[in-house]
């Protein structure tokens, strides 16, 4: 979002989980890159980081500490319609899932199990594996189920 009230360009970063983070930014013109924390002001708060130096390629790694939306702003100085030097704003995690909540989108899943960040709480009847990172039906667990139907998650044979 490109805001001309406030003078600066803001990429929001929303997160479930707190993780590590690389920003890296680049442009023919030095402008600040600053980071706020969920809820800090972009206009009068304190950045939880920044690189204010005149290199035109900055980088910030960081561990957001607190999930929630985290605002990447680029206070550019421009208040009216003059045209914004192009600038290249990438935003890199450490793995696949370290930012959002592992579980999400995990068919029978419930969220994360209590003080984990990567084992699931499942349905009933149904129990985590660990090994395919997947909530798979418990036959065990059901009236004359013998075993899980070969290539299933959700079915046994009987």
């Amino acid at each position: 979002m490109i805001s001309t009230s406030s003078a600066k360009s803001i990429q929001r970063i929303t997160v479930q989980n707190a993780c590590k983070i690389k920003i890296a930014y680049s442009s023919s013109v030095s402008y600040p890159l600053k980071l706020f924390s969920p809820g800090v002001n972009v206009n009068s708060g304190t950045p939880f980081a920044e690189d204010t130096s005149n290199s035109n390629d900055k980088v910030l790694e960081v561990v957001l500490n607190v999930p929630g939306n985290w605002n990447v702003a680029i206070p550019h100085g421009l208040t009216s319609a003059t045209i914004l030097t192009n600038y290249t704003l990438n935003i890199f995690t450490f793995s696949d899932n370290e930012c959002t909540n592992f579980c999400s989108g995990k068919t029978n899943s419930r969220g994360l199990a209590s003080g984990t960040t990567n084992v699931c709480q499942c349905n009933t009847n149904f129990i985590w594996n660990s090994v395919d990172s997947a909530c798979i039906i418990d036959c065990a667990s059901i009236n004359k189920a013998t075993s899980l139907a070969g290539g299933s998650t959700d079915s046994c044979d009987c």
